[in-house]
């Protein structure tokens, strides 16, 4: 009489062991912000704050084709947007109307700048940096995020998704190099193709109210994609639990 061959058993309680290694989490998730400065570089920057980026996904060096635009307010004459995406940053010593930068019309209240990442990203940071030899490398400003902009306008923020508020600098002149960066303690941001900056100015007294700062770059970092490796691995650890189980 042959060997009645039995399937293999898979208790309900490795399969629900199993989906928690996979899916667990973070019990809770908060934006943070970091802000460092220099008077020297963009590349010792205090508090941890990270250097400009030549490999982030934004970087013109990935070929992504990353794009921005002014849909509010009025630039000033100094450099196009290209400049935010190549890495440099123009780290010399900021003069008073530094190269490398962008700037909008210190007369108007308020600028929107909307950056086209040409495709759905899972971001897990961004970074922007400025830099003056006076009084604007403040940074003030709300970041918005989409997916598609369906629905919504790139002159309004109405109906985006907010990410986060930095405001550093309000009503003070600040001079040197500053860079702030910001991320989410569960390790993404959110999936955005669309970035919208609402700029403001200084504000306050000392050198004009409506200073806007010098922008010198804009790094958005991308969740790294889980290798080929990585995933094999995964795998063969949760066959290897169930065979023990």
């Amino acid at each position: 009489m042959k060997p009645v061959k039995r399937p293999i058993g898979i208790r309900s309680s490795s399969i629900a062991s199993i989906a928690f290694i996979l899916i667990a989490g973070p019990a809770s998730a908060a934006i943070t912000i970091i802000e460092g400065s220099s008077t020297t570089s963009f590349s010792d920057l205090s508090n941890g704050m990270a250097a400009i980026s030549s490999s982030d996904y934004a970087d013109a060096s990935q070929g992504n084709g990353v794009t921005a635009v002014n849909t509010v307010g009025t630039m000033t004459a100094f450099d196009d947007f290209s400049v935010l995406f190549n890495g440099l940053g123009d780290d010399t010593t900021p003069g008073p109307a530094p190269a490398g930068a962008i700037l909008f019309n210190n007369n108007e209240p308020r600028a929107l700048l909307l950056v086209d990442l040409q495709s759905v990203v899972s971001i897990s940071a961004i970074n922007t940096f400025t830099a003056h030899g006076s009084t604007r490398s403040h940074q003030r400003y709300t970041v918005y995020g989409a997916d598609d902009l369906t629905g919504l306008t790139t002159d309004s923020t109405t109906g985006w998704t907010s990410i986060a508020t930095v405001n550093i600098g309000e009503n003070v002149n600040f001079s040197g190099y500053r860079g702030v960066s910001i991320s989410d303690t569960e390790g993404t941001i959110g999936n955005y193709q669309y970035l919208l900056f609402d700029l403001l100015p200084r504000g306050g007294t000392g050198g004009g109210s409506g200073d806007y700062a010098f922008f010198h770059e804009i790094d958005v970092i991308a969740v790294p994609e889980p290798s080929s490796f990585a995933v094999l691995a995964m795998g063969g650890m949760a066959l290897g639990f169930l065979r023990r189980r």
